[in-house]
């Protein structure tokens, strides 16, 4: 598997957290490594949950 697929499902399960209120959105996405799209997603993510 590619960084960015692994990267994606990481993304997934970080957002898994989220849901059970296991954790932040703002926590989740700064302990998983991100590379290229799912890290433009998680920032996107991250800013919106922010306003």
């Amino acid at each position: 598997m590619e960084k960015e697929s692994i990267s994606f499902v990481m993304l997934f399960c970080a957002l898994i957290l989220v849901k059970k209120d296991k954790a932040t959105m703002e926590e989740s996405v700064t302990v998983v490594p991100l590379f290229g799209g799912a890290k433009l997603l998680a920032g996107e993510l991250a800013s919106m949950t922010c306003e």
